[in-house]
């Protein structure tokens, strides 16, 4: 009854987010739990050919049966993760970032421009400084000329191709560096 009330409660609220039904997780389990035990109980009350070793047989097939695929999922999950594409989108920038703490690439000198939440970020330009890359965070407002800029978001990219002049100086994916050598006339 609480997850029939409760889902019913949240389905006709007028706003939706998907969060919400997150309280109703474990009132699910219980009753999913519940089940499992029931057909638990019942394959282990049954006889198997008379023989008692093989009692308990039937029962732990069926629990390895209902946990299998599931389990299989969170190792698959954990072990070998995948980015989806919008994720691979974001994170791009994060993994360019790596490398060069990896000391794979070197962005020294190099501002990393990027607006909105930037905690990822701002991990592996603290690693870099420690590292002596001197690596600055910043968004478009602070771009000036004779900057190197890193860049990952669309909407950036067009920013400084709109507003200054630059030359693209390097790529990696949706990552893209620019230099740039002056700012934009109202004519062009």
């Amino acid at each position: 009854m609480v997850s029939v009330v409760y889902l019913l409660i949240i389905s006709t609220a007028g706003t939706k987010l998907e969060w919400y039904d997150a309280p109703l997780y474990p009132f699910l389990a219980v009753l999913v739990a519940v089940v499992i035990r029931k057909i638990f109980t019942l394959f282990s009350d049954r006889q198997i050919s008379g023989i008692p070793d093989r009692r308990l047989f039937l029962p732990f097939l069926f629990l390895l049966f209902v946990f299998f695929f599931p389990y299989q999922g969170m190792l698959s999950k954990v072990y070998k993760p995948r980015e989806t594409n919008q994720e691979q989108e974001y994170y791009m920038i994060s993994h360019f970032l790596q490398d060069a703490v990896k000391g794979d690439r070197s962005v020294k000198g190099h501002i990393l421009c990027y607006e909105g939440y930037n905690a990822h970020l701002k991990y592996y330009t603290d690693r870099l400084n420690q590292q002596q890359q001197q690596v600055m965070l910043k968004d478009t407002n602070g771009l000036a000329v004779g900057d190197l800029v890193i860049c990952s978001q669309y909407f950036t990219r067009e920013y400084i191709k709109k507003k200054f002049i630059s030359e693209e100086t390097g790529s990696y994916y949706n990552v893209t560096i620019y230099r740039i050598d002056g700012i934009r006339s109202k004519e062009d």
